[in-house]
């Protein structure tokens, strides 16, 4: 690097904050807060590389072969963006490592190899260590200190906590700490081999620390047990996914929505069964799901041509690269992970430096070099800065709404900034159906009758909360969240406004479609039922949750309820029994039920028998329909309605085990 270099000097800058930066005015602090410090910082780059381009005396771009691959990369991810809804396309873009990430790294590897060349290896990873080191002391820093002082809370912004770290997680840690480690070891054994001792006490001193951080954050991770999707359940959906979609899989950050589709009923009777997964449990079967072969085929080019060229690199270069390469295998990986693989090839690809033909051509090109980086920054720049501005007026709208101090131009501004956010849509629609349950709840305490205003005004906050539920439907039709959303809005509604009981179960089907082997699902459906007195379908939906995940003992104890209700004693204190056996003793959830089954089998005439317990779970009996009631239903446009006829059931057939 030229010392007068100011580019040079500016990505050293970018390199060493990049991991440390996070923006907690957003409701992602870090996927987020890092996208726009990359945006920000890419693009301000770009403007410094054209200015030194016009000072110097001859026009110098350095380049190689990867920078037009990754450019030719970038296009084809893109290209997806044309097939997928608005609210997939703007979480592609923005609120996920996907399409806009990739896009903003490869300007990022061009910049690099405009102002470093690969035998600056060692200096860049020293720049990189000095960040990782203090990612590891607050790694250290956590471990050691009591939990009861975490999170702490600055000005609304929570920091702190056992998993707390500023790339998101100490899992993200694993990504950055690790290569740099083995990097820095494997050069200073290369230097003890070569010297006969150790001289570079720096290199020492970081790999200390990046150690211990690393040992801290790997044990919190172990000893806190953090959701984890299994390898079974990622080769399923990536599987099943490359039968339905071989060649483009479902899409750049659309991993849930597969995963909600495609897993296995074996996945109900792991430990997270309950948990929406948003990334595969290796980065490889992550890729493969989302962009099918076309893409895992680029992807593979790409990690093949490093490793040849890798080669012929030194040896501490040489092990922190297969260790990146074989990491993706087992863990899951997000923004820091593809970092850190642009970072590590601008460390092994050789640039050479554009030769050409004349002065007038050099003239040529540095006028097309800056219109095409002025097009890219003032383009960038405006969709970045409304983007990046909605976040922040969203987040602005929720805390106001815990303060008790909620701005709705806040939210309706977000909202214009950001129109394919879909979380902005659902948020609201539970603060509108949270405001109209008050209202009805306050009415009711007072024993007062619904004015005509107060009718209206529930009205039309019923209309909202549906509308907003149903346009987050539409940005993401695919995602089984905002259907049990909308689902979950009708219910509330029932005997508040007419149709609302057909748009819940209507609603709740669709859901069950997009997640068919999901319990939960079924007995929330299921208690729709029992509140309407059909017993004989609300038994039916808890039939197949028990038959799904065979250990859920809610699923037994409402399908005890059910069959109870149509005077099914026999098979109800069968299913009571189960329920028991699955519930933690010594709960108020078992003496409850324990004395309900003693009532029951009193009923059949049965002798008391020893109830055995289990597992520790919840029960949770039908619930009854939204209260209180109103004498005269308000009346909803029909427009209200979901856009679909109720979907057939889907049949599941639960996995045999083994």
């Amino acid at each position: 690097m030229n010392k007068k270099s100011l580019l040079g000097y500016y990505l050293l800058a970018v390199l060493f904050l990049f991991p440390l930066f996070f923006f907690p005015f957003f409701r992602d602090p870090f996927v987020l807060g890092k996208n726009l410090f990359l945006l920000v910082s890419v693009l301000l780059g770009l403007v410094i590389w054209v200015f030194t381009l016009w000072r110097e005396p001859k026009v110098k771009i350095r380049a190689s072969y990867l920078d037009a691959f990754l450019f030719l990369f970038s296009l084809y991810l893109a290209g997806h963006l044309f097939f997928l809804k608005s609210g997939n396309r703007y979480e592609a873009l923005l609120a996920q490592p996907a399409v806009g990430s990739f896009w903003i790294l490869t300007i990022l590897f061009f910049l690099l190899g405009q102002a470093f060349s690969f035998k600056k290896s060692n200096f860049l990873v020293k720049v990189l260590g000095c960040s990782a080191a203090l990612i590891a002391l607050i790694n250290a820093a956590l471990f050691v200190l009591p939990e009861s002082r975490f999170p702490l809370n600055f000005w609304g912004v929570t920091i702190g906590g056992p998993l707390w770290s500023p790339l998101g997680s100490v899992l993200e840690s694993v990504w950055l700490l690790i290569p740099v480690l083995a990097f820095l070891i494997a050069a200073l054994v290369r230097q003890v081999n070569k010297k006969g001792g150790l001289t570079d006490w720096f290199s020492f001193v970081l790999s200390v620390v990046l150690l211990v951080g690393l040992a801290a954050g790997i044990y919190q991770v172990i000893q806190l047990s953090i959701p984890w999707l299994d390898w079974r359940t990622s080769w399923s959906v990536a599987a099943e996914g490359f039968k339905r979609q071989p060649l483009f899989g479902i899409g750049p950050g659309n991993f849930a929505e597969a995963f909600t589709l495609y897993k296995p009923a074996l996945f109900n009777l792991s430990q997270w069964w309950n948990i929406l997964f948003v990334r595969s449990s290796g980065v490889y079967l992550d890729w493969w799901t989302q962009l099918g072969l076309i893409g895992l085929g680029l992807l593979a080019w790409l990690l093949l041509s490093l490793s040849k060229k890798v080669k012929s690199r030194g040896l501490p270069l040489k092990l922190s690269w297969w260790i990146l390469l074989l990491l993706p295998f087992f863990v899951p990986g997000g923004l820091i992970y593809w970092f850190m693989l642009f970072f590590w090839a601008n460390l092994i690809v050789e640039r050479k430096e554009v030769v050409l033909p004349s002065p007038e051509f050099e003239r040529f090109l540095l006028f097309v070099v800056s219109g095409l980086s002025g097009l890219i920054i003032l383009v960038s720049g405006y969709l970045g800065f409304r983007a990046f501005t909605g976040e922040y007026l969203f987040f602005r709208f929720v805390r106001g709404v815990a303060a008790g101090s909620a701005v709705d131009q806040d939210y309706y501004r977000a909202v214009q900034y950001n129109q394919g956010a879909a979380v902005f849509r659902l948020y609201r629609s539970q603060i509108d159906i949270a405001a109209l349950s008050n209202m009805l709840n306050q009415a009711a305490q007072n024993q007062q009758e619904l004015t005509e205003e107060q009718r209206q005004n529930l009205s039309a906050i019923a209309q909202e909360a549906i509308e907003e539920a149903k346009a987050a439907v539409a940005l993401k039709p695919r995602s089984v969240v905002g259907w049990e959303n909308l689902a979950g809005t009708y219910r509330s509604l029932i005997n508040l406004a007419e149709g609302s009981d057909q748009w819940t179960i209507s609603a709740y089907l669709q859901a069950i479609a997009l997640d068919p082997a999901n319990p939960r699902l079924r007995v929330e459906l299921g208690g729709v039922y029992y509140g309407f007195e059909n017993y004989e379908a609300a038994a039916r939906q808890f039939e197949i949750a028990v038959n799904l995940k065979g250990d859920y003992a809610n699923g037994w104890y409402n399908w005890a309820w059910a069959l109870k209700q149509q005077d099914k004693l026999q098979v109800a204190t069968e299913a009571l029994q189960q329920a028991i056996f699955l519930v933690e003793a010594d709960t108020p959830d078992h003496q409850q039920a324990s004395e309900l089954l003693i009532e029951w089998k009193k009923e059949l005439g049965e002798a008391q028998a020893a109830i055995p317990t289990q597992a520790p779970q919840e029960l949770i009996p039908p619930q009854p329909l939204p209260s209180p009631q109103v004498e005269e239903p308000i009346e909803l446009p029909q427009e209200a309605a979901p856009d679909l006829e109720i979907t057939p059931e889907p049949e599941i057939t639960p996995e045999p085990e083994g």
